[in-house]
């Protein structure tokens, strides 16, 4: 029988209050290399998804939003790999119109995108 792992991977959609929405490109250097992406990472030991959601968005931004205002927004679940990975990724909404700071080794480029 083959091992099958679970993956929780809350994100957030950063809306700038002017029907724009944040969107990071992410290095080359990793995989999917020049792909845009919504700010978002895997849950550490311990972490409610809120809190995930939160420290990634800082991470991925230096957008501190508390996680008591995150907004739910819905559950995505989909199985990949054969079977082999579940992927449930919390989706919650954070309102902030400033100008996110980037981490080279994560993501190249970032731009606010009309909905």
């Amino acid at each position: 029988m083959k091992k099958r792992r679970i993956h929780v991977v809350p994100c957030v959609v950063v809306f700038n209050g002017q029907g724009e929405v944040l969107l990071l490109k992410r290095s080359r250097k990793k995989r999917y290399g020049g792909k845009w992406e919504i700010p978002g990472g895997s849950l550490k030991f311990g972490e409610t998804p809120r809190e995930a959601a939160s420290r990634e968005l800082e991470e991925e931004t230096g957008f501190k939003i508390r996680p008591v205002d995150l907004i739910p927004i819905d559950t995505f679940s989909f199985v990949y790999g054969y079977g082999s990975v579940q992927f449930i990724i919390p989706l919650y909404a954070a309102f902030h119109g400033g100008e996110p700071v980037l981490r080279p080794e994560e993501h190249d480029d970032w731009g606010w995108f009309t909905v």
